[in-house]
């Protein structure tokens, strides 16, 4: 038999499952389809993330992490922009 539309089924835990049904039912909108267009959408703008040549630099990043090859952390975004500053 073919299907026209696949289905799966998706957990989700209690608070987001209330949250998002009581969004679709005050937009008046099928909640199965607004999850669909919001995966949907999350793939379509997050795309870059999957090619190969980011995930290539993910394994990288990881590997240089495990080995300890990164500089400090930082505690605020003021402080990460001060450290690009002090290394340029």
């Amino acid at each position: 038999m073919t299907v026209k539309n696949h289905r799966i089924q998706v957990v989700l835990d209690i608070p987001l499952y209330n949250w998002l049904k009581e969004q679709t039912k005050s937009a008046g909108i099928s909640f199965s389809l607004a999850i669909r267009d919001v995966l949907k959408k999350a793939f379509e703008e997050q795309s870059w993330f999957w090619t190969e040549k980011w995930q290539k630099g993910e394994k990288e990043a990881t590997l240089d992490i495990k080995a300890g090859r990164v500089s400090k952390g930082y505690s605020s975004a003021e402080e990460f922009l001060k450290g690009l500053k002090d290394e340029a």
